[in-house]
């Protein structure tokens, strides 16, 4: 639950007592929201039948049976629930997203395979009518779905979409309840059972559809969770002992005196069971606590500590990271301790007051029940939260032995209490509760006392392996009929998700032999997983001019008058200004945040980028000084403006998608509103509204640690490079002629700078005696190189054919690895539409043919497949309905900033082509799909070369176009004094040879080349060549040339 905690946690920092109020209505929702729906419908089932005029023993066989469904069906859910959320947290951190939605059904079917016939033979044997008994089994098996997906959805984090299905699923089972009374023969329990069964089957419905939106259905078998099973067995235990715990006491009740036989099997303690409902609820408030504080403040610190552990941290560091958690969880813990006793007591004086005067026949020995069994709730909710910390640090079996005290106290102390006068009713389970607690919380500060030990030494060698799926079927089946009557912790507990949040940072489990080294590579999916990416952060910026040593002596005028190639033709670095950055909301910093109460400058800023350099809004690069602080564990925050992006969310979209999918690196994204107070002119010292801006997350060494990669290794950012081997510029750093100002032209070093490695690789990628697929497994990680190309080709990312990509290398291994930079050139197919614009060769597998790397892929038949296979299987998970949600939640944020100004005057689309656009984009992946389809058909792109004027003649030549299936090829050539070619002065049709010589020499004057060439099967494809005509347009195909007075050609050569 922490993800979605702090999704939660931004409703609570709202002043005024409504937002609060809201923000916990909100949390309760959320955390219990089924719990909470079963609560809300005894309450609204049990008014409606009196308004209808029902028994008093239909009525409470009514909430007998729905309350036995319920109880039945957690306490069936209970055993497994723990070691799906395990499992979940896993494939989701392994990156093997399409495990998850297998491992649902596959654990669903167990369940139901077990219980629905163990429920049935119950429910045949209760003595109620069989219509009854058919409605209540089918909510028995709608509720496991329920439950089940609970411990899915908390890693999807969208609070809004479960709040609107638990209002939608409530309101529905009402209308269709009030809708089947009036004017028709069915009675009123079965009207009322069908309500409750409408409800959860829309919300088991409608919460697999919120699912199917965040995670694909990979092709992977069902029970693919069940190795975790043998490899958590205390977790089955767990989660039994603990639902057994929690509502075992009310089955036991029902057996004592205080129980009393509504019908067939049907037993109920009203005496008992109203006191225990009512004193249920008040350890909501811990609940909602756990989620949205101590996970929440928690989590962090405990990130840091084995982060520091598992990525190399000193000893000193790792031990203040592990003091600083421990002193964390011990502050958030006694708050939780604090707060819940607060809460008790009010429930304990309100109840006292309220409870007499509600028709539910309350008096003095149920109002002592009561306040016994607050006081018990309350350390029970306290031991809880200690158990689940427990999970945190992977002490299962600490867990298991908190669990099973709880347990067996509750269940033995009410049985002993049962039959005794009413004033020792609920002893049993406050003496279970409080034993609970102290167990938890002895064996919690037992293993934080041994917190290295505990962790690194103390796990076993080797995996015992104990469970089948037929023992384990068998077990649930057993534990099925035995507990049918019971509950679970599955409303309450929600928190239990949390303990997988120890696979996430790398606490050691069993460890298990492994001979196979993979080079594959894994981003941190910790590092997204609080990440809430419709966001807004706002940033204020107030620049100051520094001094002469620093570079600082500017002015904010200059900085934003300057592009980098301006920097470049006076040969001076970029300049820059102090600046202090403070952190908060639109009411100015907050405090806890960077820069909060700071006056003096904790940052220096210059301007970013190449090219968008010459924009108006300039792109900005905020380096927080040593000593200063961080901000989102950032040193360097990259503010980007994104003129050039239409939607102005490309570039975040395709790094937030990035994230869900293997074998890729991406980085964190936020949105940014920026206001900046210039004082370097003795300005008035007024904050302006810079607009919008998206911070990208820089990728240097401390990036490289944050993801778990290697700090030390080699680390390019390619500005244009297509893997040629550049011998004159690509050299060693201690070679004489070495400069690094040339090398950086094609690669910036933001690594190491032993380029031997890097030489090496092209050295054989450039000999073309050794076999590509050689090469590739020496060299290259073929998952991450497809997986990349892939994405790229897929999102329609054409400026990715020779940069906008870093190239790295762990230190001491020979394997490179692509990783993303730059994503707004994406959605290209998108862009052409709307403004009419020719993509040329720029699409599919086209565009990489320049690149001697690709080049040398794709002309191999069996790599081409493995790239097809990663497109295909990217192609199933960015579906158009997760791009048309994606962009709509976008959009929805951008707006506001893009139609406001200071962004508005800038947008380079109205705001009618704006949604046009949006409409576009949702199709951009099939659409590029298409094209790559095509562009495996179609002969590869060509360079045109220059014409030359021999022996009275004009000899037009270019390269032979590439055919994948080896058909013929034909070229046409075209020659014309303008590119619309429709006069040409030269056309030659049907050409099987690459040069064509024509008699004589063309006047003096401008004219245009181009060359297509058409295969067999009539696809055709047009030259690398293009000219930028006078709109800046591309014209694709074409190369411009000028013949002069004397006869001599020059052609028309653009920069890269």
């Amino acid at each position: 639950m922490a993800g979605i905690g702090f999704e939660l946690k931004k409703m609570f920092s709202k002043k005024g007592v409504f937002p609060l109020i809201k923000a916990y209505g909100y949390a309760a929702t959320v955390c219990v929201g089924p719990m909470l729906l079963g609560m809300c419908f005894l309450i609204v089932i049990g008014a409606m039948s009196i308004l209808f005029g029902t028994s008093e023993h239909e009525r409470e066989l009514l909430n007998s049976m729905v309350t036995y469904t319920l109880l039945s069906s957690m306490v069936l859910t209970g055993i497994l629930s723990m070691v799906l959320t395990r499992f979940v947290a896993d494939s989701l951190y392994s990156g093997n997203t399409g495990a998850v939605l297998p491992s649902f059904w596959g654990g669903v079917s167990i369940m139901l395979a077990a219980g629905e016939p163990a429920y049935g033979i119950f429910l045949a044997c209760a003595g109620i009518p069989a219509l009854y008994a058919v409605l209540c089994l089918i909510l028995f098996g709608e509720l496991v779905l329920v439950w089940t997906q609970m411990s899915y959805l908390t890693a999807v984090k969208d609070y809004q979409g479960i709040i609107k299905i638990f209002a939608c699923s409530l309101v529905l089972g009402c209308i269709v309840g009030a809708g089947l009374i009036p004017g028709t023969r069915i009675n009123v329990v079965t009207a009322m059972l069908a309500s409750v069964t409408t409800a959860y089957g829309v919300m088991a419905v409608l919460y697999y559809r919120l699912m199917t939106q965040y995670f694909s259905e990979g092709n992977i078998s069902s029970m693919c969770f069940v190795s975790w099973v043998r490899k958590y067995p205390q977790l089955v235990m767990l989660g039994l002992f603990m639902s057994l715990g929690l509502f075992g006491h009310l089955v036991i009740m029902w057996s004592g005196q205080a129980g009393r036989r509504i019908q067939g099997l049907f037993y109920a303690a009203p005496v008992y069971d109203i006191p225990a409902i009512a004193a249920f609820l008040s350890i909501l408030i811990t609940t909602i606590n756990f989620v949205t504080s101590v996970e929440v403040n928690f989590y962090p610190k405990y990130r840091a500590f084995f982060d520091a552990l598992n990525n190399g941290g000193i000893l000193k560091d790792i031990r203040q990271a592990g003091d600083e958690m421990k002193s964390v969880l011990f502050r958030e813990l006694t708050y939780t301790f604090m707060k819940q006793l607060f809460t008790t007591l009010i429930f304990i004086i309100a109840g006292s007051i309220i409870l007499p005067k509600l028709p539910l026949g309350v008096d003095d020995d149920m109002l002592g029940i009561y306040r016994v069994l607050c006081m018990g709730y309350a350390f029970y909710a306290v031991g809880n939260c200690i158990m689940l910390i427990e999970l945190y640090f992977a002490d299962n079996t600490g867990a298991l032995i908190s669990g099973t005290v709880f347990m067996a106290v509750s269940c033995a102390g009410t049985f002993f209490f049962r039959n005794m006068d009413i004033k020792y009713y609920g002893i049993g389970f406050w003496a279970g509760s409080v034993l609970f607690s102290l167990t938890a919380f002895i064996i919690l500060r037992t293993y934080l006392k041994n917190l290295m030990y505990n962790v690194l030494c103390s796990k076993p060698l080797y995996e015992k392996r104990k469970l089948g799926i037929a023992a384990l079927i068998a077990a649930i089946a057993c534990i099925s009929v035995s507990v049918s009557a019971c509950s679970a912790n599955k409303g309450i507990a929600q928190g239990e998700q949390t303990q997988s949040a120890a696979a996430d940072v790398g606490v050691p489990g069993d460890i298990q032999k492994n001979t196979e080294v993979s080079k594959r590579i894994k981003d941190k999916a910790v590092l997204y997983e609080n990440q809430d990416n419709t966001s807004v952060v706002t940033m204020y910026l107030t620049v100051t001019t520094g001094n002469k040593s620093d570079n600082t002596e500017h002015t904010w005028t200059q900085i934003n008058s300057y592009s980098v190639y301006d920097y470049e033709e006076m040969g001076v670095e970029r300049y820059a200004v102090n600046g202090l950055l403070q952190v908060g909301d639109e009411n100015g910093p907050v405090e806890g945040e960077l820069g909060y109460g700071q006056n003096v400058p904790n940052a220096t800023v210059t301007i970013r980028g190449q090219s968008s350099s010459r924009n108006a809004q300039k792109n900005y690069k905020i380096t927080i000084r040593d000593d200063k602080g961080m901000w989102n564990d950032q040193k360097v925050i990259n503010l980007n403006k994104h003129m050039s992006d239409f939607p102005r969310f490309s570039n975040k979209l395709c790094y937030d998608l990035q994230s869900g999918l293997p074998d890729l690196i991406s980085l964190r994204t936020q949105f940014v509103h920026l206001y900046v107070r210039d004082m370097t002119e003795g300005e008035s010292g007024v904050f302006e509204d810079y607009g919008l801006y998206t911070q990208v997350e820089q990728l240097n060494k401390r990036a490289l640690k944050s993801h778990g990669l290697d700090r030390n290794g080699q680390l390019y950012k390619i500005n244009f490079f297509e893997f040629y081997r550049y011998e004159d510029v690509i050299m060693p750093k201690n070679d004489a002629d070495y400069n690094v100002e040339e090398f950086e032209q094609y690669l910036e070093i933001k690594g190491s700078d032993d380029h031997n490695k890097l030489i090496a690789m092209l050295e054989d990628l450039n000999d073309y005696s050794i076999p590509i697929s050689e090469v590739l497994d020496k060299w290259f990680e073929e998952n991450n190189l497809f997986s990349w190309m892939a994405f790229n080709i897929l999102m329609g990312n054409v400026d990715t054919q020779s940069r906008n990509v870093f190239l790295y290398s762990p230190l001491n291994e020979n394997t490179w690895y692509f990783i993303s930079w730059d994503n707004d050139g994406a959605f290209t197919a998108s862009k052409s539409i709307l403004h009419g614009d020719e993509r040329g060769w720029e699409k599919g597998v086209s565009n990489y043919w320049g690149n001697i790397l690709f080049r040398r892929i794709l002309m191999d038949e069996t790599l081409r497949e493995k790239l097809d296979g990663r497109i295909n299987e990217f192609k199933a998970v960015i579906t158009e309905e997760k791009l048309k949600n994606m962009i709509k939640s976008y959009s929805t944020i951008v707006k506001q900033y893009t139609q406001t100004y200071p962004d508005l005057r800038y947008m380079p689309l109205t705001g009618e082509e704006y949604e046009e656009f949006l409409e576009v984009m949702v199709h951009e992946v099939e659409m590029n799909y298409e094209s790559y389809k095509e562009s495996l058909n179609t002969p590869m792109p060509f360079y045109i070369s220059t014409p030359v004027v021999k022996g009275g003649m004009m000899k037009f030549g270019w390269e032979t176009a590439y055919d994948f299936d080896a058909e013929d090829v034909y070229y046409t050539l075209e020659v014309a004094r303008d590119y619309s070619f429709m006069e040409p002065v030269i056309k030659a049709e049907k050409l099987f040879v690459v040069e064509y010589d024509y008699n004589g020499v063309l006047e003096p004057g401008q004219y245009f080349m181009r060359v297509k060439a058409e295969n067999e099967s009539g696809y055709e494809q047009t030259a690398f060549d293009y000219y930028s005509s006078g709109d800046s347009r591309r014209i694709y195909g074409v190369k411009c040339f000028f013949v002069l007075e004397d006869g001599s050609i020059w052609e028309d050569i653009y920069e890269q």
